[in-house]
This record gives structure tokens, C-alpha cells and sequence, in this order.
């Protein structure tokens, strides 16, 4: 039984020592190549002036872009708008007759069209509001 145990420690210490062997000669390989691998062709030089962010460019560029996007947005929302503005709308979009338009409040004469409900076929008052 002792010479077993002698020989399992033995084999496990060949195995270790044939193990730091090879590592000793892989690292060896690797600083080598390690060696080669990167040539330098120039130093690096010291910056002549700090580094810093250009605050003035930035700051017009984030003008710019809200500005921009200020435009889209209204853009968008003028063309999403469906509200109707004038009798032509109306009577474009509705198959219904235009009853009465309440005129515009600034201090213009204006000429407005009636649709009189009680009147004939078409009937249709025309008068300017003061």
C-alpha cells in the first residue's frame, strides 16, 4: 500500500512539473512574440492645446435642430388639422346644406351667404355685415 501511495504522488508530481514546464516555455514564446508583434513607428507627441468640447458649435447646433423641429411640428399639426374653415369646405365635405357662417370679427365688411330654410328650392339671401 505505501508503494502505491508512492507512486500516485510521484506520477502527480511529473504531471506538475511537466505542466510548469510548458508553461514556463509558452510564456516564454509569448513575450518573444510579444516583442515583435508591435513596432513603433513615431512616439507619441503631447498635445499642443487642451482638449475640450466646442460649446459655442453645440450650442448652435441644438438651436438649429430645435428650431427645425419647431417647423416639423407645426407643419404636422397644420396638416393633420380637419377642421373646416370656409362654407366651400362645408358643402365639400358634408351633404348637408350650410345654414348660417358666422362672419369674421374685424371690423371689415363682409359678405355672407344665408341658406333660408323656409324659402323655395335654393334659396339663398345674400347681405354685408358692418
Amino acid at each position: 500500500m505505501l508503494q502505491r501511495d508512492y507512486e500516485i504522488a510521484r506520477t502527480k508530481y511529473q504531471s506538475v512539473v511537466s505542466r510548469k514546464v510548458e508553461a514556463e516555455i509558452a510564456q516564454e514564446l509569448e513575450s518573444r512574440s510579444v516583442e515583435t508583434a508591435f513596432n513603433v513607428i513615431s512616439p507619441a507627441a503631447a498635445p499642443s492645446a487642451p482638449a475640450r468640447p466646442d460649446r459655442l458649435s453645440g450650442l448652435l447646433l441644438c438651436a438649429l435642430l430645435a428650431l427645425g423641429l419647431g417647423v416639423m411640428v407645426g407643419v404636422v399639426k397644420d396638416l393633420r388639422d380637419d377642421s373646416l374653415r370656409d362654407p366651400a369646405e362645408v358643402r365639400d365635405r358634408l351633404p348637408l346644406p350650410v345654414l348660417a357662417v358666422v362672419p369674421e370679427i374685424n371690423g371689415k365688411p363682409t359678405a355672407r351667404r344665408v341658406l333660408a330654410p323656409a324659402g323655395g328650392r335654393n334659396a339663398v339671401s345674400s347681405e354685408t355685415i358692418n
